[in-house]
């Protein structure tokens, strides 16, 4: 079977979150809100979604291109324990700084655009059940399901060309094995099904769009990413190949991989992501 290794993302303390963005569901710290500047890359923006781009906030049902994406995964805003983030005048939602400035770029000509990807990254909800269902499946089990088998000690080289997976095709010659880069736009639907539904993971771009990417899905709304340690593994890999120094650091660090029927010996708690500043009180 595949191999492990026990990297896990610390449950954010709920006092210290402020809420979720409402456009891609990252959690959002409070100390973020003091320290919030226009040049922020990573930090808490302020954006009235109503009136400019018409997504209704309070919808409790998500619908493609009516409701805010985030709703997906919240379900009714507050029930997860994370707001939505509508203040008490109820004409303003949280962002994270990423999205706010992709949606106030060229006074929101592309915001629509960037909506509509994070509602492809977060989960349809005629398929959250099924994904309820699966996590309550073994580590084992999960792997089962998936298509690609995870390389957990990758050579990291050939950057975002390096070799992240295997994938065994059956063909008249027999099963054969491909090899998939950490480009392939479907690795994590082929290696993660259990997590994905039929939402989409990263398409490609650049290391900034990464690092998104990996913050929303690392500390989303919805726990389930950072509690599955071969997902938050080949999130941290993958930023390497991109080329983040942060997480470059910490897979220097990181001991070898057991097998799962030996267990995890050691774990591995990932406090700060990126090379931009997070408090780590989020965490």
């Amino acid at each position: 079977m595949s191999r492990f290794r026990n990297v896990r993302v610390p449950k954010p303390i709920h006092k210290h979150v402020l809420g979720a963005c409402w456009c891609c569901g990252m959690l959002i710290s409070k100390f973020a809100q003091d320290k919030a500047t226009s040049k922020d890359e990573i930090s808490i923006g302020r954006f009235n979604m109503t009136s400019v781009h018409g997504r209704d906030p309070y919808l409790t049902k998500a619908e493609r291109g009516i409701s805010c994406p985030a709703t997906s995964i919240l379900g009714k805003p507050g029930s997860t324990g994370y707001m939505l983030g509508v203040n008490e005048s109820g004409d303003e939602s949280f962002a994270c700084g990423f999205c706010v400035k992709k949606l106030t770029r060229d006074n929101g000509k592309h915001a629509e655009r960037h909506i509509q990807k994070c509602e492809d990254y977060l989960y349809d909800l005629d398929f959250k059940a099924g994904v309820e269902v699966l996590s309550d499946l073994s580590m084992m089990e999960k792997r089962l399901l998936a298509q690609v088998a995870i390389e957990h000690d990758p050579n990291l080289s050939d950057g975002s060309n390096s070799i992240a997976g295997y994938l065994k095709r059956e063909g008249k010659k027999g099963v054969r094995q491909m090899s998939l880069t950490y480009e392939y736009k479907n690795i994590e639907v082929l290696a993660f099904p259990h997590l994905m539904a039929k939402a989409k993971g990263f398409q490609g771009g650049s290391l900034k769009e990464l690092q998104h990417y990996t913050l929303m899905r690392l500390y989303s709304a919805d726990e389930s990413w950072r509690n599955d340690p071969d997902y938050v593994s080949f999130s941290i890999l993958r930023l390497a190949a991109y080329g983040c120094n942060r997480a470059k650091m910490m897979v220097s660090k990181w001991v070898n991989t057991v097998t799962a029927t030996e267990g995890f010996s050691q774990r591995g708690d990932i406090l700060l992501l990126l090379e931009h500043h997070i408090d780590p009180k989020m965490v």
